[in-house]
């Protein structure tokens, strides 16, 4: 069947990725484990639409960025923040992703990144005297964390001192 109704045979260089098709086999869709927990080799967790607002997530975000995972655990639970519990989450997650999925080793991990992102904005009407009204933002945030394993860094479990503790310096002896 070489006459004129044959199919053209193309060359695969000569295609753009997009027009490849992919042939099933026994690594499709699959990626190695090997090549993920190569050098610079991230884990990631992301939460996302949580209530919070994006700049006060932030804010406590920025506290835990390139420290080792333990020591930012350990930020975590010793602050009083609403952020802290929701980095806290995404950060085991994140730990347990790159330890599970990666083969990273959990002890020499630290936080690359840590990404936070405007969520939707729900608007509400707020009704005051006189027949006025306001408009309130109920804002949203998305968080991504990324952790990735070095194992020239040692966790030094020295604590950033949480809000308690720096308002229980503050204090004057024999005040409440």
């Amino acid at each position: 069947q070489e006459g004129e109704h044959a199919p053209e045979k193309l060359e695969m260089d000569s295609l753009s990725p997009l027009q490849i098709k992919p042939t099933p086999g026994k690594d499709a869709g699959t990626r190695s484990v090997a090549a993920d927990a190569g050098a610079g080799a991230e884990a990631r967790a992301v939460l996302r639409q949580v209530r919070i607002s994006p700049r006060k997530l932030n804010l406590f975000a920025a506290v835990v960025r390139g420290l080792t995972v333990d020591d930012a655990l350990l930020q975590c639970r010793l602050s009083t923040k609403k952020a802290a519990k929701i980095v806290e989450k995404a950060l085991t997650a994140a730990k347990a992703n790159a330890v599970h999925n990666h083969n990273m080793n959990g002890d020499h991990l630290y936080v690359a990144k840590a990404l936070v992102q405007k969520g939707v904005y729900r608007k509400q009407m707020i009704y005051h005297a006189r027949l006025k009204r306001g408009l309130m933002e109920k804002k949203y945030a998305h968080f991504q964390v990324f952790v990735a394993e070095d194992e020239t860094r040692k966790t030094a479990m020295t604590a950033v001192p949480s809000l308690i503790e720096r308002k229980l310096r503050k204090r004057k002896p024999g005040s409440k």
